[in-house]
């Protein structure tokens, strides 16, 4: 079955059961994490990041924060809340979103990474830098893990892999992460 055939199987099974509104809501955190499969949406959000942060932009990565708060925020919450329950009890709630989470691949991953960096980075949560000609995060490997999976999504995508700008990816690095850089 492909991705797409097994994203609209789910989405009808979850039109079929529960509340319209529930539906709606499961809809719409799937329409978001299929969204996430496009490497472009990830080097956008990432481009954004890394220009606000070489300009000091304080006011901006907080509008960006907001932003993906505002467009994206039931999807990371979703996740989260998939994976705090999953670490927690060993099961999970909704066993079709949870499906759809293991089924996600390095363009899904980068795509919620690069969110959750964000995030981190205007709420004054993640300290940073610039060095090395990449925005990298301190005392975390989240940056050079976003590296790899952009990286790796694009291989899979078929396209020209970008030069990172954000974190510096540890494949590249003859396997090891600089860790006295981090």
């Amino acid at each position: 079955m492909s991705h797409g055939a097994m994203i609209a199987g789910l989405l009808s099974a979850f039109m079929a059961f529960g509340t319209p509104s529930l539906a709606q809501e499961r809809t719409q955190l799937l329409a978001g994490i299929v969204s996430f499969r496009d490497p472009a949406l990830a080097r956008s959000l990432e481009n954004r990041l890394v220009s606000l942060v070489e300009r000091k932009n304080a006011a901006g990565l907080r509008a960006l924060g907001d932003e993906i708060r505002r467009k994206d925020g039931a999807v990371l919450d979703a996740i989260e809340a998939l994976t705090t329950k999953h670490r927690a009890t060993g099961t999970v709630a909704d066993v079709e979103l949870a499906r759809v989470a293991l089924s996600m691949g390095p363009c899904h991953q980068a795509n919620l990474l690069i969110r959750k960096i964000v995030l981190a980075i205007a709420a004054g949560e993640a300290k940073h830098s610039h060095r090395s000609g990449a925005v990298r995060l301190d005392d975390s490997q989240a940056d050079s893990l976003y590296a790899e999976l952009i990286l790796r999504c694009e291989r899979l995508a078929r396209l020209p892999a970008g030069t990172p700008k954000l974190g510096v990816p540890c494949a590249l690095s003859a396997g090891a992460c600089d860790e006295g850089e981090d």
